[in-house]
């Protein structure tokens, strides 16, 4: 995970799959679009009987008992010597630090969040970083969702109304930046954030978010 150059690497190709994908259609909503995707066939599904806990996600206790349960079958019997874990923020969190406290106990763990987790959670971050920036001035000035969207989000329950405005606010940029920069220069990252660095950037917004101008 501290590995850079794969990290460098899969952010090129998903800035290059997204410009290709803008292009090809007449509107950027096709970014939302799900992938048009054959997996060649039914996917082989180990069904396992529930395992009693105490308090559920929250107990390290309870985690370290459901993944006892999972290595006996998975790993002692069937011989699998990796085996993806997914769970909730909370499950995930807990087979991290398990992995970091007992690396040996649970090398054979590859934890997973759950999908909807990791979309929620990682679009709250976009949030916290920015509001300020960005999306404060876009609710100030277009007048758009303002009293659902504010700039603290505490319950992932709110997550289906930050769906649709980022939804909503993604398409709109696409479509301006592809209206206003070159394709040659939309497909070449390096070069945009080399033009782009005179831009007054989030100090100049912070501004028009306090003043109101």
């Amino acid at each position: 995970m501290m590995d850079t150059q794969p990290f460098e690497t899969l952010k090129t190709k998903a800035w290059d799959d997204t410009i290709r994908v803008i292009y090809e259609d007449d509107s950027c909503i096709v970014v939302l679009h799900h992938p048009d995707f054959d997996p060649q066939g039914r996917t082989a599904y180990v069904y396992m009987k529930h395992v009693p806990t105490k308090d559920g996600t929250a107990n390290y206790d309870d985690v370290s008992k459901a993944l006892d349960r999972i290595k006996g079958y998975m790993v002692d019997t069937l011989g699998i010597q990796r085996v993806i874990v997914i769970g909730d923020q909370q499950t995930f969190s807990r087979m991290v630090w398990l992995k970091r406290f007992q690396p040996k106990q649970y090398d054979w763990v590859v934890p997973f969040p759950g999908e909807f987790h990791f979309v929620v959670h990682l679009l709250m971050a976009i949030h916290i970083l920015w509001y300020t920036q960005l999306v404060g001035y876009v609710l100030l000035h277009s007048g758009v969702s303002t009293e659902s969207i504010v700039e603290k989000w505490d319950s992932v329950e709110k997550y289906n109304r930050h769906r649709f405005f980022y939804e909503a606010l993604i398409v709109g940029a696409l479509e301006y930046l592809k209206e206003v920069i070159p394709k040659e220069l939309m497909g070449d990252p390096v070069a945009l954030l080399q033009r782009a660095k005179r831009n007054k950037g989030p100090n100049h917004l912070h501004m028009h978010l306090i003043d109101g101008n």
